[in-house]
């Protein structure tokens, strides 16, 4: 093997390690995705009760009716939940802009990418949170497609964490 060939090697193997896994990309972006639509789809609902002459209430009290029920005058009264909007919008940023880091290299993780791969696990462990309280709560039985319902996005989270925290290692360890 001449000297040429393996710094071809050398240099392509060191372009494959400064790139993220791929399979952590598409989690991040599609979870970033997912969290910012869901803020957009609570602005537009806010947006749409509030146009519809709702009153909007950022409580989550005990629902009370305006207007008096025997004229037929009921108004309507729409919650919103402004710490999840808020919460979904940090989410969204935080996850597409870690997108973009991990598309960088390893030079740029830093922590921002950490602090994004915890994010990344407790969002992949909400689906099978949520399926634990509902096996208890309407004393469910879950079927194969439920758990893998429930655990596929956990095991992805996972996967592109681990994936992303080994490459930086091996580029800490090559630098």
């Amino acid at each position: 093997m001449s000297t040429q060939d393996s710094t071809v090697r050398s240099d392509a193997a060191q372009r494959r390690i400064a790139r993220a896994p791929l399979v952590a990309i598409v989690y991040y972006v599609i979870v970033g995705v997912t969290a910012g639509a869901i803020g957009i789809l609570n602005v537009v609902g806010a947006v749409s009760a509030a146009g519809s002459g709702c009153r909007l209430v950022f409580s989550q009290d005990a629902p009370e009716l305006q207007g008096d029920p025997t004229a037929g005058s009921w108004s309507c009264v729409q919650y919103i939940d402004a710490a999840g909007m808020l919460l979904a919008f940090a989410v969204a940023a935080v996850l597409l802009i870690t997108v973009r880091r991990l598309a960088g290299g390893p030079a740029g993780w830093g922590a921002w990418v950490a602090v994004s791969l915890v994010i990344g696990i407790v969002l992949g462990a909400a689906p099978l949170l949520f399926m634990v309280w509902a096996m208890d709560f309407y004393r469910l039985t879950p079927g194969p497609i439920e758990l893998a319902i429930a655990v596929l996005p956990l095991t992805w989270a996972v996967a592109s964490a681990f994936l992303v925290w080994r490459r930086a290692r091996h580029a800490m360890r090559t630098a």
